[in-house]
């Protein structure tokens, strides 16, 4: 049985956002002209390419999780890319042209729907911040949505699911068809009230 851990140095890794104030209020309200994209990545790209956009200032999201991983006889913690061959940044034409120059790039994806792209993301960064248990899981369409009433996912919203007489909450990213799921007592959950036009 492996009894070591070995922890590689955070300072390897490159931030997970960039810059730091990306989710907040000011950082939206200053950036109104540029657009969010989706990268997808060529293999084993994606940590490599958040440290050429961080060189270039170019504003990305890359979730970061981390994970034991066996080497030889030891258990080290790596810190991994949470959805394996993608990253998210925001620019305009210039950032696109300068990240597809990186050779890094299979792909960038354009988002027709902004605001929930936004919305998606910031979910997945509160949760990240708060709670490094966060595992990905089936991507999740239907079902009933929920708000977190209290604690520290206060305000983020997601579809409620039980297994194992364990409540999670799923946090879906639409526009990649990836959802991760965080454990949640149902005391600190309710049901999400949907508006109608008939009211």
């Amino acid at each position: 049985m492996c009894r070591h851990l070995m922890t590689l140095n955070p300072s390897s890794n490159p931030s997970a956002c960039f810059p730091e104030t990306l989710f907040t209020s000011e950082s939206l309200q200053r950036n109104t002209d540029n657009s969010w994209y989706v990268v997808r990545t060529k293999s084993r790209q994606e940590k490599a390419l958040a440290w050429q956009m961080y060189a270039m200032g170019i504003s990305y999201f890359l979730p970061l999780v981390p994970r034991p991983q066996k080497s030889r006889k030891r258990m080290r913690l790596s810190v991994l890319p949470l959805f394996s061959g993608y990253l998210f940044f925001k620019g305009g034409l210039e950032q696109r042209h300068n990240i597809l120059r990186s050779n890094r790039v299979a792909q960038i994806l354009e988002v027709p729907d902004q605001a929930r792209l936004y919305t998606e993301l910031k979910n997945i960064h509160s949760l990240l911040l708060e709670d490094k248990r966060v595992r990905l899981c089936d991507f999740v369409q239907r079902g009933q949505r929920v708000i977190i009433t209290h604690g520290p996912f206060k305000g983020i919203t997601g579809i409620v699911q039980t297994l194992k007489n364990k409540s999670f909450v799923i946090i879906s990213i639409e526009c990649i068809r990836q959802s991760v799921r965080v454990e949640i007592p149902l005391d600190q959950i309710k049901p999400l009230r949907i508006s109608t036009s008939a009211e």
